[in-house]
């Protein structure tokens, strides 16, 4: 059985703040993974919009930036600690 890493429950149904563009973690993740802003939106069930605004600073749900967050290889404590840090 696996075990689901990030969990929407644990932040709470909400809107979540994304990176800005100071913090170019999840472009760089991307870069290093090879993917395409298409090919991880189609890859994750979602429209490409997302991802772009997630890599523009703009907000995007929590339950996507979590969903992203796990494809690309951000740990949970990681997720936590920059949800914390910007919602706070």
């Amino acid at each position: 059985m696996a075990v689901k890493l990030f969990d929407a429950d644990t932040y709470g149904k909400t809107n979540f703040t994304s990176f800005s563009t100071r913090n170019p973690a999840c472009q760089e993740a991307l870069i290093k993974r090879g993917l395409t802003q298409k090919m991880l939106a189609d890859k994750l069930g979602i429209h490409r919009s997302v991802i772009s605004a997630l890599l523009n600073g703009k907000p995007i749900l929590l339950e996507n930036f979590l969903q992203i967050g796990a494809d690309l290889g951000f740990d949970q404590d990681w997720v936590q600690n920059y949800y914390l840090r910007t919602n706070g």
